[in-house]
């Protein structure tokens, strides 16, 4: 019974630090590619209104690609911008362009108002966008993990928990190591008391060779 515990024990230990090493290296792998899209001017943003339906749903999590710039020609019939009335970027939101006027007044709408003829109070300028869309995610586990891994605070807890399982499993393995070693040590020191007792007895002659060096150099070769 005792050795199925111990048994049992090993195994709950090796899966809860499989699962552990898994959702931090995701947890690294997820953050370093958002970190890296995002030195590119690549961003996200979740959907919080309405407005965008049925395009983009509440929750939705939209990616955006850097604006052309201000001489650029993002603001074009039909193309969908997040737009920051007069570079106020707190108050940005992502319509489309629903048209644009002989004198270049543009005109932008959310798609849950198409064919009803509404169109924002403000009009845009190039200078007031922000970024483009390119693609939204809309599937539930998707937006769940972007989701905890944008949580700073998680993402410390997550790596901080990793950390400290690699450091246990390390002071672990140290001290099995440690343990090993002295009872080879101890070993050692009997056989050769033993050895010599017998030899000063006349009973066995001295060898040339230890046969415990020979037995430890295979333990060794065999490890590597």
């Amino acid at each position: 019974m005792k050795t199925f515990v111990l048994e049992l024990g090993k195994s709950l230990a090796s899966a809860w630090k499989f699962v552990i090493y898994a959702v931090c290296w995701a947890t690294v792998a997820v953050v370093a590619l958002i970190t890296i899209l995002a030195s590119a001017g690549i961003e996200h943003r979740t959907v919080l209104t309405g407005s965008m339906v049925p395009t983009y749903n509440v929750g939705d999590i939209v990616w955006y690609a850097p604006s052309s710039g201000e001489h650029g020609d993002d603001l074009r019939v039909g193309q969908a911008v997040l737009i920051a009335p007069e570079g106020n970027a707190d108050n940005a939101y992502t319509h489309r362009v629903v048209s644009i006027d002989d004198d270049g007044t543009v005109s932008t709408a959310g798609d849950a108002f198409a064919g009803e003829g509404l169109t924002d109070i403000y009009h845009p300028t190039q200078s007031d966008v922000l970024a483009v869309p390119f693609t939204v995610m809309k599937e539930p586990v998707a937006k769940w993990v972007l989701a905890q891994v944008s949580d700073e605070v998680l993402v410390r807890v997550l790596l901080g928990l990793g950390l400290a399982t690699w450091l246990v499993n390390f002071a672990v393995n140290t001290r099995l190591r440690r343990r090993e070693a002295e009872q080879w040590a101890a070993f050692r020191a009997r056989w050769n008391e033993a050895e010599d007792a017998l030899v000063a007895a006349g009973l066995i002659s001295p060898v040339g060779s230890d046969p415990l060096d020979i037995l430890e150099s295979d333990e060794d070769s065999t490890r590597t």
